[in-house]
C-alpha cells in the first residue's frame, strides 16, 4: 500500500462516522473531488479485501 492509499484509508475511517470527510478537506489533501475520493476507497477496500 502507498503512503497515499494510507492516507486515503486513515481519512476515511476517521470520518466514516460523520458521513465522510468534507469536500474541501478532501481537495486540501488529495486535489480531487468527494467522489473520486469514495470511488478511490472503495477500490482500495476492495483490493484489501482480496488478500
Amino acid at each position: 500500500m502507498t503512503r497515499e492509499e494510507e492516507q486515503l484509508l486513515r481519512l476515511a475511517v476517521i470520518w466514516r462516522p460523520y458521513g465522510g470527510p468534507p469536500e474541501e478537506t478532501v481537495f486540501e489533501r488529495f486535489g480531487v473531488g468527494r467522489s473520486t475520493f469514495d470511488e478511490r476507497v472503495k477500490a482500495l477496500a476492495r483490493r484489501l479485501a482480496v488478500r
